[in-house]
């Protein structure tokens, strides 16, 4: 049975997925999360999400090479 998390909504899901996943996550993606985790906590300046959804996008680019 394949049972898929449902999307999170706040940086309080986020917290929780990073948790229950952290073993399985690259220390990247764990780097990832937590920094948007600290940008939405901090008030989620537009400017810096913009720069962290590129720069996750250019280690996804990366990877797929």
């Amino acid at each position: 049975m394949n049972i898929k998390p449902q999307k999170p909504k706040n940086s309080a899901d986020l917290k929780k997925l990073l948790q229950q996943y952290n073993h399985v996550l690259t220390p990247q993606n764990r780097q990832f999360i937590n920094e948007l985790i600290q940008n939405l906590d901090a008030g989620g300046d537009k400017n810096a999400l913009q720069d962290l959804a590129r720069r996750m996008q250019q280690a996804t680019n990366q990877g797929k090479k």
